[in-house]
């Protein structure tokens, strides 16, 4: 049920960390892709707490991250640049 990390690299298209896991390392990025945007997460932002509790996992500390989804759909589909 953990999701990956990213490894944050200067490069000719801009990127922006969206979110950080409790270690600091980079959950979710927004990054420049020819003319558009593309959205990566480690975490699934459509996961609820029954994907752990149907594994037999603890959910203990759990929450939502449907925020993270909707943010990033918000971003997606607006004209904001990114910054660089």
């Amino acid at each position: 049920q953990g999701g990956p990390k990213f490894m944050m690299e200067p490069g000719p298209e801009p990127a922006e960390t969206v979110a950080l896991y409790s270690d600091g390392s980079v959950a979710a990025v927004l990054a420049g892709y020819g003319k558009g945007k593309a959205f990566v997460s480690g975490p699934h932002p459509e996961a609820t707490i029954d994907w752990l509790e149907e594994d037999g996992l603890s959910s203990h500390g759990w929450s939502s991250s449907m925020d993270l989804a909707v943010e990033a759909l918000k971003d997606l589909l607006s004209d904001r640049p990114l910054k660089k």
